[in-house]
């Protein structure tokens, strides 16, 4: 992990704490992070700003995304700039 710059964590927008691993936070360690909660359209919209609001509270920046359907890809690039930028 040495050579990399920001790390991507892919949830499930429907179950985003059951499907993320348990030992991120400790793999990852302080390295830049952007949650990216796949299957938005699937998800309940409130739940899914209310888990955006928890990644933010944490610092930690979070987009909701459908990648089948192509929807906030382009949010990726410019939130990891974002990110990039800050460190």
């Amino acid at each position: 992990l040495k050579l990399v710059d920001i790390i991507f964590e892919l949830v499930d927008a429907r179950i985003p704490f059951s499907s993320r691993n348990p030992m991120i936070d400790e793999i990852i360690q302080h390295k830049p992070r952007l949650v990216l909660l796949n299957k938005a359209d699937m998800a309940d919209k409130e739940t899914t700003k209310e888990w955006l609001a928890f990644f933010a509270d944490r610092g930690i920046q979070s987009l909701a995304i459908n990648s089948q359907a192509g929807e906030g890809l382009k949010q990726i690039t410019i939130a990891s700039r974002e990110i990039l930028k800050e460190k």
